[in-house]
């Protein structure tokens, strides 16, 4: 029975834990190369989505990070 109730918590825990980070939204920001405003692009279900995209960007386009 302790076990029963160890293992229930524990996975509540677990998937309480998980919906926590679900709900997370990257964005990539960037500027144009001779530009001091930032531009903002996305948003991205996680961080690996978000910095692949950067090879996306045009050429006059410079990365500076992906940020929540």
């Amino acid at each position: 029975m302790k076990k029963l109730i160890g293992i229930i918590l524990s996975a509540t825990l677990f998937l309480s834990t998980f919906a926590v980070f679900a709900n997370d939204e990257w964005y990539l920001i960037y500027k144009k190369k001779d530009a001091t405003i930032a531009k903002y692009k996305g948003p991205y279900d996680s961080r690996v989505e978000c910095t692949s995209d950067r090879y996306n960007l045009d050429y006059d386009e410079e990365f500076i990070r992906c940020q929540k």
